[in-house]
């Protein structure tokens, strides 16, 4: 092993200078001594012990990811395809990941309609498809007019009022904005236990949550009516004041019995719900907002009666209309989403599943601006204020909205017209899935 030129891969001093491989100068311009870690070469390139994959350096390198089932709410890439969270297509019917408008160079499938950038129809118009430019819309998150400047990047844009600098207003949990300047939607904490911001569990009948989304809390669920938690056959001598139960059986439950007037849990209870919107159980009887009969002729809890569905369709089905049409109701301006100005006529479906399914619903107008809305029955009918998810592209952009919807649980398709328009569209359904409708 004695040698005048030294070996910098065989652990030896071959040129006598007291100095191994790396340690040598002579190796300095070698790939594995440069002192970053080449995660795949099998040496410990920065000298810390710690070889390709082994070391921290590599934690986020392709080749070192070992896939699983992608989780979409854990800022991660669990299945190495180089896309987190609601950015990746396995999540597009995820709650709390919303579906938006196509961007037409950024390789994601944003209106999670199964087709990406030039391969969305949405596209065929778009500069970078072969389209022409076109004067810019300021809510779609593409170049239309092919100044370099997207949506409120583009002065053109600078009355629209989506566009206005943040001044913070309560914030809305669906919209895709970021209304009250400290994050957007279901990132921003005002929205944890917003409905839209729920991921459906089954319910646990004893950690104080709302679980299955239903808006109800432990036992007072009926889905923990025979839970032995719930269903104690005997009188106890006293009141467990979170229980959610009568315990000792004085026809009082928790905070509402005297043995729980001084309980610390009960001081911090209102008398009754007294904001019927905060997606929080304020008199801890275990009912959230509209769920509680508190709540029963709060507005927000009455809005629900403004639409009226035209029918019920079910997945596979297709519906030409005017939202003018027969059926239509021209009731509602303002949407949960954060949407105003919907002072048209609008077309509202009612629709259900019997199993769990992935849906997507396309809406395309023919003539004007027409906007499309999701909302869900949460006991106060067809509220407009119950919103999950909008699709706003603006003109005459197709309109699309994809989520997972769940057996026992209404769902409400509105069609609507921004600033009064009015047109015939074709609304189309579809489902990914086993089971019936």
């Amino acid at each position: 092993h004695c040698q005048s030129q030294e070996d910098c891969y065989d652990g030896w001093d071959n040129d006598g200078d007291g100095l191994i491989d790396c340690q040598d100068p002579d190796c300095q311009w070698e790939p594995h001594c440069q002192g970053q870690e080449d995660c795949y070469d099998g040496w410990d390139n920065d000298g810390d012990g710690l070889i390709d994959c082994e070391d921290p350096d590599c934690a986020g390198d392709p080749g070192c990811c070992v896939p699983s089932t992608e989780n979409c709410y854990d800022f991660k890439d669990n299945d190495c395809d180089g896309l987190v969270d609601c950015a990746d297509p396995d999540c597009s019917g995820a709650p709390g990941c919303a579906c938006y408008p196509e961007v037409c160079t950024d390789g994601i499938d944003n209106d999670c309609d199964g087709r990406t950038d030039c391969d969305d129809p949405d596209c065929a118009g778009n500069v970078a498809c072969g389209g022409s430019c076109t004067p810019e819309i300021c809510f779609d998150l593409n170049d239309n007019d092919c100044d370099g400047l997207t949506d409120c990047d583009d002065p053109d844009c600078a009355a629209h009022p989506l566009c206005n600098s943040c001044v913070p207003s309560p914030e809305v949990c669906t919209d895709g904005l970021d209304n009250d300047c400290d994050g957007r939607d279901c990132e921003d904490p005002d929205c944890e236990g917003a409905p839209a911001c729920c991921v459906p569990q089954p319910e646990v009948c004893y950690d104080l949550a709302d679980n299955d989304c239903d808006g109800l809390i432990d036992c007072v669920d009926p889905d923990c009516a025979s839970d032995p938690l719930c269903d104690i056959p005997f009188c106890m001598p006293y009141e467990l004041c979170s229980s959610l139960r009568d315990d000792d059986c004085d026809g009082l439950m928790d905070c509402e019995d005297p043995d729980c007037f001084e309980d610390p849990h009960c001081l911090a209870c209102e008398p009754m719900e007294v904001d019927c919107s905060n997606y929080d159980d304020d008199d801890c009887d275990g009912k959230i907002d509209c769920a509680d009969e508190d709540c029963s002729f709060d507005p927000s809890c009455l809005a629900g009666w403004s639409c009226q569905p035209q029918e019920n369709i079910g997945c596979g089905s297709t519906q030409t209309a005017s939202n003018d049409g027969p059926g239509s109701t021209s009731l509602v301006d303002s949407y949960g989403c954060g949407t105003s100005g919907e002072s048209g006529p609008e077309m509202t479906y009612s629709f259900e599943v019997q199993t769990s399914r992935q849906v997507t619903v396309r809406m395309n107008p023919s003539s004007a601006d027409l906007d499309l809305f999701l909302l869900e029955d949460y006991g106060a009918g067809c509220d407009p204020q119950s919103c999950l998810q909008q699709s706003i592209a603006g003109g005459t952009s197709n309109e699309s909205i994809s989520f997972t919807a769940y057996p026992g649980r209404t769902y409400y398709i509105v069609v609507d017209g921004w600033a009064g328009a009015v047109s015939s569209f074709q609304l189309r359904l579809t489902c990914q899935g086993s089971g019936g409708q």
